[in-house]
């Protein structure tokens, strides 16, 4: 899966892509992930509560737009979303 920004990305989108691209080679394919786990704590810190929940829908979109490759994998049960690691779809 080729990773791309689009023109018409918000700032967010930006940042969550280059971020999570930044990170992939941290992670193992076919493993399970929480969004704080695949943009890394030090970033995940630097953002409230309010920003994690900003960050979670944008992310969930980009990942339902296969635009990263994650895929949705249920929740945790702090009810925090799941992605699995999907590099080959």
């Amino acid at each position: 899966m080729s990773i791309t920004i689009e023109a018409t990305d918000t700032d967010l989108q930006h940042k969550l892509i280059t971020q999570a691209e930044k990170r992939l080679p941290y992670l193992t394919a076919g493993e399970t992930y929480t969004l704080a786990a695949i943009l890394g704590e030090t970033f995940w810190e630097e953002n409230d509560e309010e920003s994690h929940k900003a960050q979670g829908r944008i992310f969930s979109g980009l990942v339902n737009d296969r635009r990263v490759p994650f895929t949705a994998d249920g929740w945790t049960k702090y009810r925090h979303n799941e992605y699995r690691y999907t590099p080959t779809e």
